[in-house]
This record gives C-alpha cells, sequence and structure tokens, in this order.
C-alpha cells in the first residue's frame, strides 16, 4: 500500500520505491504489484496520478 501511495503522490522512480519499500530489486515490486492490481507500477502511476489529489 505503500508503494501505491508513493508511485501517486511522488516522482520517485520505480527502483527507489522498491528499496524504500524493502524489496529486494524494482523486478520484485514490478512482479508483485502486476500480481495485485494487474499493471506494472509505471503503468499505475500514469492512469491514476491525475486523480490524486493530496
Amino acid at each position: 500500500m505503500h508503494a501505491r501511495y508513493l508511485l501517486l503522490s511522488t516522482n520517485y522512480s520505480v527502483a527507489y520505491i522498491a528499496n524504500y519499500c524493502g524489496f529486494s530489486s524494482a523486478k520484485v515490486l514490478e512482479r508483485n504489484f502486476k500480481a495485485w492490481k494487474k499493471m506494472t507500477p509505471s503503468q499505475y502511476r500514469k492512469a491514476f496520478s491525475k486523480y490524486f489529489n493530496e
């Protein structure tokens, strides 16, 4: 959930977010995120960041 928040509220790279959230690599975050949300972190950011207001 924290990775999702960071994707929408920051411009941090996926690799930085993966490391910050405790994943061993960006690939591991991408694999887990895709299994959870059915899209990659980059696709998620592109699709939903315009709706995020904080």
